[in-house]
């Protein structure tokens, strides 16, 4: 499976209904709706016995090849660059299914043969998004689950640090202004 066929499986909510579950057969098997209302019942329900989407090692895997391309991906808050960061606030919804292709992108960078790290061209971060769109679902899954336990810690420290930031500098404006009042 892929990324982009989880995000249609994730946009169909419940599958309560025999029309959703009858979809969600055909995106999986990437096969028509109308494919899957042709076959027997028995043939269904045996897509569905073969369908297995969440891995079953969730060790997530921070290189990998996709497209011909090499790629590793950040594991480090500190290897984030400031556009990274700050489109990675734009981008991150709260869903990390609908977020995932974009996510992916933002986190990954392009390595060459010897894992040394490419030149990154900022400008082609949509032609990323669509590449990873097909990029197999248990390298993005595993990575969300470690992301989804990273994200939140990093929230919490670039916040511990802004505020610890902003009372130093509060305390630097109070030490300058009674500098001032002092030699007036």
């Amino acid at each position: 499976m892929r990324i982009s066929q989880i995000q249609e499986l994730h946009a169909l909510g419940e599958l309560n209904t025999i029309d959703k579950k009858i979809e969600a057969l055909a995106i999986m098997t990437e096969q028509t709706i109308d494919d899957i209302e042709l076959m027997p019942m028995d043939e269904i329900l045996e897509e569905f016995r073969k369908i297995e989407f969440i891995p079953k090692d969730t060790t997530p895997k921070f290189k990998f090849r996709h497209k011909g391309k090499r790629y590793r991906l950040i594991t480090n808050p500190l290897e984030l660059k400031a556009h990274q960061w700050i489109e990675l606030q734009e981008v991150f919804n709260g869903d990390i299914i609908e977020s995932l292709d974009k996510i992916i992108a933002l986190l990954s960078y392009e390595v060459n043969i010897f894992g040394k790290r490419k030149k990154e061209d900022i400008t082609n971060f949509e032609r990323k998004v669509t590449d990873f769109a097909s990029l197999k679902f248990d390298i993005a899954y595993n990575y969300a689950l470690f992301f989804s336990k990273v994200y939140p810690e990093l929230l919490k420290t670039t916040l511990s640090y802004l505020n610890k930031e902003l009372e130093e500098m509060k305390n630097q404006l109070q030490e300058e202004a009674l500098q001032k009042d002092g030699s007036n």
